[in-house]
């Protein structure tokens, strides 16, 4: 072929990679069982985080093994990114928390509504990085009381992992860690400040439990396992749980939760390496469960204070700051997985029951945590701050600047929904005459008439 029309082509062609941003990631998606079909759904939400960072817990990524596990066990297995409320068949984040002329606008498209996550019995929402609004709070209280369960997996504290101030834990509480009037975000956001009361927060007030701010290791396995009689049969063929980096919970309304997976007085737990305060706040049941289950009328939630025992080793996207490659955890077949109980924890969750609280022989209560929350717990070390700074370019509220591959990021592999993959430029060349081709690369300079890539 000509140089000069082959090097014209690939300037049309590569052109083309970055004409339609934020689509090369659609359609979100979707797993379906065989003949086993139980007729129940399982959305696990990217709407809010989990996917920053080394984080990938999607359901064709590093929590493939997680939904393929699902998937046999014969549910429906989708991925969750929020409301396309324009029409255009793509979720995009508009910064309504820090930005003034967004705030309020209802331009942000990833969102949690009732109705759009109705359809659902089990809702998995996994190292959320961004706060809920109001209104997303009580989509997701709308949907306890529909009967429907929900499992929240959370980390270490300071697993700030797209570096905006939150983590898990404080999105989940339903506040920042940080007394800073800063955090106090008003409209519809409200007072996102530290409560300084272990009752304070949505968690607790919903579901009678909230994820502490310690961070722990303890890779032999949280072996406090409590009998299976005791908490609906859920520790049925559990052993001892992996803590790589985790966070524990304290209960603070028994009858409304209770722990599954403590430390054992035989456990060794230590304090994470990276960990800003002590870590680890009193050991054994008094530092509180690491798994837990909450009965608030109608509905259920599970909870658990770390990834690492249910994500697996193969990671889809690319990190959202810089682009690299990510490192998960084989944590799935780990001899210390908890994919057994989180099989149970699902089945128990999309089952609807009629009993509103555990405060029966049947249900029996749970056991209240000795100092739900400790002194270091009532503000931030970081005064507010995460644990590094941003750079490069890379600002966590602006979908925009996310580098090339993570999810979210208007480019990636793939190219636009029924355009194909994107190829590099010697398997262009080896296409057919006439093939429609979409060639990865970025045109930098132009020698001589000829394009360099």
């Amino acid at each position: 072929m000509n140089k000069r029309i082959l090097t014209t082509l690939l300037a049309t062609l590569c052109a083309s990679v970055n004409a339609a941003p934020y689509d090369w990631n659609y359609p979100a998606p979707i797993q379906s069982p065989g003949a086993n079909d139980n007729g129940k759904v399982v959305l696990f939400d990217v709407s809010h985080g989990g996917t920053e960072g080394n984080a990938d817990w999607v359901i064709d990524g590093a929590f493939s093994d997680f939904a393929d596990a699902l998937v046999s066990a014969g549910y429906t297995v989708q991925e969750y990114r929020g409301v396309d409320k324009n029409s255009d068949g793509v979720i995009q984040f508009v910064d309504d928390y820090t930005n003034p002329t967004t705030a309020n606008s209802n331009a942000n498209e990833a969102v949690i509504t009732y109705t759009a996550i109705s359809h659902a019995d089990v809702l998995v929402l996994a190292e959320s990085n961004r706060p809920f609004t109001q209104a997303e709070l009580q989509a997701l209280e709308d949907f306890v009381a529909a009967g429907k369960g929900i499992f929240f997996v959370a980390d270490h504290y300071n697993a700030d992992r797209n570096l905006n101030t939150w983590d898990s834990t404080e999105v989940f509480n339903g506040y920042n860690r940080s007394t800073l009037s800063q955090f106090n975000v008003g409209g519809s956001y409200g007072d996102l400040r530290n409560p300084g009361v272990a009752t304070g927060g949505w968690l607790a007030q919903e579901f009678g439990i909230r994820f502490r701010f310690n961070a722990i290791d303890w890779h032999s396995g949280a072996s406090g396992i409590e009998p299976a009689s005791q908490v609906e049969g859920l520790t049925t063929g559990v052993g001892p749980v992996l803590m790589a980096g985790g966070a524990t919970l304290a209960i603070t309304d028994p009858n409304k939760a209770k722990g599954l997976v403590h430390f054992s007085t035989s456990d060794s737990p230590s304090r994470w390496t990276h960990a800003v305060d002590s870590g680890l706040y009193f050991g054994g049941t008094a530092e509180g469960p690491y798994v837990a289950i909450a009965k608030s009328g109608p509905g259920k939630a599970a909870f658990i204070g770390d990834s690492s025992p249910i994500e697996d080793a193969s990671p889809k996207y690319k990190r959202q700051d810089n682009g690299n490659t990510k490192s998960t955890y084989p944590g799935w077949t780990d001899a210390g997985n908890a994919a057994q109980l989180s099989i149970n924890l699902i089945d128990w969750l999309a089952t609807p029951e009629s009993y509103t609280q555990f405060n029966s022989s049947a249900h029996p209560a749970g056991t209240a945590t000795p100092t739900p929350m400790a002194s270091e717990e009532l503000d931030d070390p970081d005064n507010g701050q995460p644990w590094n700074t941003p750079s490069g370019g890379y600002n966590p509220w602006d979908a925009s600047t996310l580098d090339y591959g993570a999810y979210g990021a208007p480019d990636g592999p793939g190219g636009s929904p029924g355009g194909g993959e994107v190829l590099s430029v010697s398997e262009a060349l080896a296409e057919p005459t006439g093939t429609t081709v979409t060639v990865a690369g970025v045109i930098t300079q132009a020698i001589n008439g000829e394009y360099a890539l």
